[in-house]
């Protein structure tokens, strides 16, 4: 939530906030069934959590893809990092392993 409280301003005022605790410390399973349960019809997804889940999540997306961008995001998924992804699908529930492209990985150290 206090990531969430520090980025709220430089949203979009329609941001929609949904939480939920499956998320916290969850597995990939449980990220993957995230991604079809809260995307809904929503053209973009924000979603904020803690690592190892997270890191895991972006490379199972990006497998079978390869950039510059997803090199550092293997290397490590630091603190503040945000993962940009494309996915290859319509439909949020059918998000599974190598249906996303990596597009931007940004760093706090990216920003300094």
């Amino acid at each position: 939530m206090q990531t969430w409280e520090a980025i709220r301003p430089f949203l979009p005022r329609r941001t929609v906030l949904e939480t939920s605790a499956s998320i916290y410390e969850a597995g990939l399973d449980q990220l993957f069934r995230a991604l079809a349960d809260f995307g809904g019809g929503a053209k973009t997804l924000l979603m904020i959590g803690h690592n190892p889940g997270f890191e895991r999540l972006a490379l199972a997306l990006c497998q079978g893809r390869s950039n510059e961008d997803l090199l550092r995001l293997q290397d490590k998924f630091p603190t503040g990092a945000l993962a940009f992804i494309d996915l290859d699908t319509e439909e949020w529930s059918a998000c599974t392993p190598r249906t996303g492209n990596l597009t931007r990985f940004v760093t706090p150290k990216d920003l300094v």
